[in-house]
């Protein structure tokens, strides 16, 4: 229940897990986080003048609505940060007081405008932090097809192996040329996308970024870079470069020795212990939690994402996971073993998309306003989680490859096939 405090909020812990919570009357009190005067109608004119603000209210003299605010905001794993605001204002319509061109825009013009009108409101000051101005509209249209450009990325010409058809939609894809080409449009022409209201901190940090150390991107490296904004989405990319770089040698070096098998293990557990290891000495949340403060920078500053979710080594023993169930698939594909003796293995096909789904939701033990769990917990799940997924999904993988679905039960039935014959039946009936 809740808890008298000094707060004007209440307070409610329920298994080490505090919640803030405050009256629908009292949030309705607070400034909105974001706001934004339309753009289009603004900038008619040449003269005409928008700006993006970032601020933060402030205040002279004590005041009871900020100290709420403050209150709230403090609980970021599950409020947003109502101190901090981001405000598109129309200068040419709204600042005419302060403003009278863009040559005259400035923190104090500024903060004079918001001023005026934050004080009616909210009795409140602000105090300009960062702002970016746009005097002109430009407009730009890509035309694409979907269809067609998804016919291509899945496209198999001529396969040679049979067995590349059950992997055909990872097939078609051409990465590093087109790469290339994305990373040179972003740096170049992407910039003729804006400016649009919220410009400045979507597509211009991307742009800046890419010009900067776009070469990072080309060589798979950029997942390495702590604060890396250049298409921030292509981390994947580069940890998938690297593990494609490290299986190709561990392929060829496993050619010439029998003992594949401790190997990979050796270099799972060597897999499990470096997440381990590394979260051990950073301190680390276990995964990576989108705080709403930090969804709003692009993880520009979360410690877990820059430093483990996103690099190479803390994906090792996963991969480890799928080289060798490429061994497995090969060598029981090369004895042709009859799927038949395993047929009852299929009731363990079934359980393994709820166990994903189970250790999916698993993380969410970690949303919650609280102090961080022990250390040794986080340490256990950040080595674990992730290769308990990949070998879910070696599972379910496998499972697919040999149709164990389709395989004969021991009455020499398959369950599949009478289904269908029984639905021809019925649809000849």
């Amino acid at each position: 229940m809740g808890q008298p405090s000094e707060r004007h909020g209440s307070m409610l812990t329920f298994s080490d897990t505090i919640y803030f919570y405050i009256a629908a009357t009292e949030y309705e009190r607070m400034p909105p986080i974001y706001k934004l005067d339309d753009y289009d109608s603004c900038l008619q004119k040449p003269s005409d003048v928008f700006c993006l603000l970032h601020f933060t209210l402030v205040s002279d003299e004590p005041s009871e609505l900020l100290q709420i605010i403050e209150e709230y905001s403090e609980f970021k794993q599950s409020h947003f940060n109502h101190t901090k605001l981001r405000y598109g204002v129309c200068v040419t319509k709204n600042c005419q007081r302060y403003i009278y061109n863009k040559t005259s825009v400035s923190d104090e013009t500024l903060e004079g405008c918001l001023n005026q009108s934050f004080w009616e409101e909210y009795q409140l000051r602000t105090k300009i932090e960062h702002y970016s101005c746009s005097s002109m509209l430009a407009c730009f249209l890509l035309s694409f097809s979907i269809k067609r450009n998804w016919k291509m990325l899945t496209s198999t010409k001529r396969p040679l192996d049979p067995r590349l058809q059950r992997l055909k939609s990872l097939n078609g894809l051409r990465l590093t040329p087109a790469y290339a080409f994305i990373i040179l449009l972003t740096a170049t022409w992407f910039k003729f996308l804006g400016p649009a209201p919220l410009w400045e901190v979507t597509g211009k940090i991307m742009i800046s970024d890419c010009r900067r150390r776009w070469w990072l991107n080309l060589i798979y490296m950029n997942n390495y870079v702590y604060d890396s904004q250049c298409l921030l989405h292509s981390w994947y990319l580069a940890v998938d470069m690297q593990m494609l770089c490290l299986g190709l040698v561990l392929c060829v070096l496993l050619k010439t020795y029998r003992l594949k098998r401790k190997i990979l293990t050796s270099l799972f557990l060597i897999g499990i212990t470096m997440a381990a290891v590394h979260t051990y000495i950073r301190d680390l949340y276990p995964i990576m939690i989108i705080w709403p403060s930090e969804g709003s920078l692009y993880f520009k500053t979360d410690p877990t994402f820059n430093e483990i979710y996103k690099m190479g080594h803390a994906n090792f023993a996963s991969y480890i996971i799928g080289i060798s169930l490429g061994y497995f698939v090969y060598k029981w594909q090369s004895k042709e073993i009859n799927i038949k003796k395993y047929s009852n293995y299929r009731y363990i096909h079934w359980i393994v998309g709820p166990l994903i789904i189970a250790s999916i939701m698993s993380g969410a033990v970690f949303y919650r306003q609280a102090e961080k769990e022990p250390l040794y917990l986080r340490v256990i799940y950040a080595s674990l989680a992730k290769p308990t997924m990949a070998i879910l999904s070696a599972i379910l993988i496998a499972g697919m490859i040999f149709k164990l679905e389709k395989a004969p039960t021991d009455d020499g039935r398959v369950a599949d096939l009478w289904l269908a014959s029984a639905v021809d039946s019925n649809v000849q009936d």
